[in-house]
């Protein structure tokens, strides 16, 4: 107890000191009488005991001399027989000397006793000191109590001081994070002053490529006439047909379908025509909804075709967490267990660049809309927002204090959702590189979509997904409709509907619009979901739900009937697949393996 009160420099109480002095005492003077009794009564057993073994040997050596004696009845017998005598002699005296040890011993057993019994008188008068100083630790108890909510209260104090602390040292975390976003930003003019004299060159051979591709763009605008005049016939074909049948009301709402649909065929084609001219692309500038307009398109252009077979295999360079395609397509990343984020070309499965980005797993990336930067969330709590054009860190989000298991960025790219094992979901402001919004979550959080509308949509690993209103960080709905934990959420193409994976082997089709209902389930005895971060998807329709198996197998369900129609893998290299992601621009399936075989695969 002194040593506790020492511990924490408080000075021990009088009373105590008193009580603890006396306690000593009582040690030494009961421990010092039994101390030499004890050592005596040894020192005098050691010494009975060697004079009974000498009497023992003399003995023996008698018995000897008078079996000799017996047998030898020579003229040495009157010799033996003096040795006899004088040894008789010598066990006599020792025999006098044991009984006088004897005596002594029983006089040190009387002393002893008398020691004993003054000690009990002792003990009497020290337990009559005990019960005084009980009757003054009863009176000093309330004392002792007020004493110990001191220090209670002071416990608390230092808890709160240690909370002040760490919100100061996260306010020098961020300070730090300005003054690298300063040196980033003066980094940037630097380069580009340099690339302006570039820039000038590179004007005269845009107007080179211009001439060359002068016949391209007529070509392009000729395919886009004839596509249009043949999805015309296509239409005035069903639309009388479907008049012969009856069905005159829809189809005025297919003509307007149809030409919302030949707008967007037509921008299509006039953004492909604006880059061959060398038109730089710009910033979003749209809102949230326009953007989400212009990915429901990309959807739109893109084929439900379902993948048949594994036609090529390329080495990711360790094991892959996330697949993540760009939002036309054209490229996608990889980010694993190395640290890095690897660009691949969609079309020629090449790779493009590594970004190295941090230390430990890199848990998943996403591009802006423009893929002018790409984000990697980081089992480190951090999470990097990166230049694709320079190939450095931009800047670095500090604020979760678990692994960041999931983050990507909203449909305007204005702002960066986060997830993380701490149990937080935050907003940042990715211009400023700073929090704006801290969501509170009930559960560890396994993955984070953006919905559009204002809201989030995040699962947990209490297997309940939630929406949340990102202007307030209220939330708005939230279900459970699996019976173990969950590995990812997906929102669908049309934006109406989330899709749920869960290491329960089940995916859910849960209605945004009427408060997570369940829509549909895909369920299949092919089908086993044995991974944390397993990511499922769509087709680029939506007519499909795609998911990987632990036994390597492609799942394929229909979205609308939850039925089973495909259930491929390569019967080479049956390893688990950990995601999947549907390519929006060639309408193929792009999977990871995890295990022994650790490669990138694509399926068609």
């Amino acid at each position: 107890m002194e040593v506790e009160y020492q511990k924490q420099n408080l000075q021990l109480p009088d009373y105590r000191k008193t009580l603890l002095h006396l306690l000593q005492e009582r040690d030494r003077e009961q421990k010092a009488p039994y101390s030499v009794l004890f050592t005596r009564c040894n020192a005098l057993s050691s010494h009975n005991s060697k004079l009974r073994r000498e009497v023992w040997e003399l003995k023996q050596t008698v018995q000897e001399f008078s079996k000799e004696r017996e047998k030898h009845k020579d003229d040495r017998i009157v010799d033996l027989d003096e040795k006899v005598k004088a040894r008789e002699n010598e066990i006599a005296a020792l025999q006098e000397k044991l009984k006088e040890k004897e005596k002594e011993l029983n006089e040190s057993y009387r002393q002893n006793a008398e020691q004993a019994k003054s000690l009990f008188d002792i003990m009497q008068q020290k337990t009559a000191a005990l019960k005084e100083i009980e009757q003054k630790n009863d009176s000093h108890r309330e004392l002792s109590d007020a004493h110990e909510n001191v220090c209670k209260e002071l416990d608390d104090t230092k808890q709160i001081a240690e909370l002040l602390k760490a919100e100061v040292e996260q306010l020098k975390g961020q300070r730090d994070s300005f003054e690298n976003r300063l040196v980033a930003k003066d980094l940037e003019i630097a380069a580009m002053k340099k690339d302006l004299g570039q820039m000038k060159a590179m004007e005269e051979r845009f107007q080179q490529e211009m001439t060359k591709n002068a016949g391209l763009i007529n070509n392009l605008n000729m395919e886009q006439e004839r596509l249009l005049e043949m999805l015309s016939k296509v239409k005035e074909t069903n639309f009388k047909r479907r008049e012969s049948q009856g069905s005159v009301q829809a189809r005025g709402g297919e003509k307007d379908d149809f030409a919302k649909f030949q707008s967007n065929v037509s921008g299509f084609f006039s953004s492909i025509v604006g880059k061959l001219k060398g038109d730089e692309e710009e910033e979003p500038t749209g809102t949230e909804d326009e953007a989400r307009e212009e990915e429901s398109f990309t959807s739109l252009m893109s084929d439900d075709t379902i993948p048949k077979k594994l036609v090529r295999r390329i080495d990711a360079g360790g094991e892959v967490n996330h697949i993540q395609h760009s939002s036309q397509g054209s490229m996608f990343a990889t980010s694993g267990v190395e640290g890095n984020i690897i660009i691949w070309d969609t079309l020629s499965m090449a790779r493009l660049k590594t970004l190295r980005v941090a230390r430990r797993a890199i848990t998943c990336a996403d591009f802006t809309h423009n893929n002018a930067l790409v984000l990697g969330a980081s089992a480190d709590n951090n999470i990097y927002v990166l230049s694709y054009a320079q190939d450095r860190i931009a800047n670095n989000l500090l604020g979760h204090k678990g692994p960041v298991v999931s983050a990507q960025f909203t449909f305007d790219s204005r702002q960066i959702i986060s997830g993380s094992s701490d149990r937080c979901i935050k907003l940042w402001d990715v211009e400023k590189g700073i929090c704006v919004r801290t969501i509170m979550c009930a559960s560890k959080v396994m993955d984070v979509a953006a919905l559009g509308r204002g809201l989030l949509g995040s699962g947990h690993y209490d297997k309940t997904v939630r929406t949340y209103d990102m202007r307030t960080g209220a939330l708005v709905e939230s279900a459970q409709p699996h019976e173990a934990s969950l590995t990812s959420i997906t929102l669908s193409p049309d934006g109406s509907s989330i899709l749920s994976n869960s290491r329960d082997s089940s995916l859910k089709m849960l209605d945004i619009r009427a408060n997570l209902k369940q829509l549909q389930s895909y369920t299949s005895e092919k089908y086993r979901n044995n991974c944390d971060w397993n990511k499922a998807c769509f087709s680029g329709g939506g007519k499909y739900v795609i998911s990987g198996s632990a036994t390597g197998a492609v799942n394929v369900w229909e979205t609308a009937s939850g039925k089973l129609v495909s259930a491929e893998m390569d019967e080479k290299h049956p390893y688990m697949i950990a995601c999947s992601t549907w390519c929006p621009s060639t309408s193929q399936l792009i999977t990871a393996f995890r295990g022994e075989n650790t490669d990138v695969a694509l399926w068609s």
